[in-house]
């Protein structure tokens, strides 16, 4: 019950990025239930360039989108890397910024691991973890 009082207590603006990077996480989280990723292209291939001016809206979206999909991933059962990556990138794009998806790869003894992390100029904003450069990127 805390946590809902503190969601009414918030701005107009936080909760409504609150409530798109709940919507965006809910459709990618289901999308990768219901289709496989090697059948959907959309999870990978860039996603088109905004139709308005070259001008970044505003230059601290990034660390607010970011912030939001941490956050709301955790009130999502299943909300992977794959997801959160996914989520944001599409909230970035919205806001005029288009950032990368990275899909690694990597195997560790026996176990095969993958992790998806996101990209903006050139550095990681989210999905950055401990021995990430051991993956293997697919393209």
């Amino acid at each position: 019950m805390t946590k809902l009082v503190r969601f009414l207590s918030l701005d107009r603006g936080k909760k409504a990025l609150a409530l798109r990077t709940l919507y965006w996480i809910l459709i990618y989280r289901v999308s990768l239930i219901l289709f496989p990723v090697r059948s959907s292209r959309w999870s990978t291939a860039p996603l088109k360039k905004p139709e308005t001016s070259n001008e970044v809206s505003d230059p601290e979206a990034p660390e607010r989108i970011v912030r939001a999909v941490r956050i709301v991933s955790r009130f999502v059962p299943g909300a992977t890397c794959l997801t959160q990556a996914l989520a944001a990138r599409k909230l970035l794009e919205r806001e005029g910024r288009t950032a990368s998806l990275k899909i690694g790869v990597a195997k560790d003894g026996t176990l095969f691991l993958a992790h998806a992390w996101l990209e903006l100029d050139g550095r990681i904003i989210l999905g950055k973890q401990a021995g990430h450069t051991s993956y293997y990127v697919l393209t």
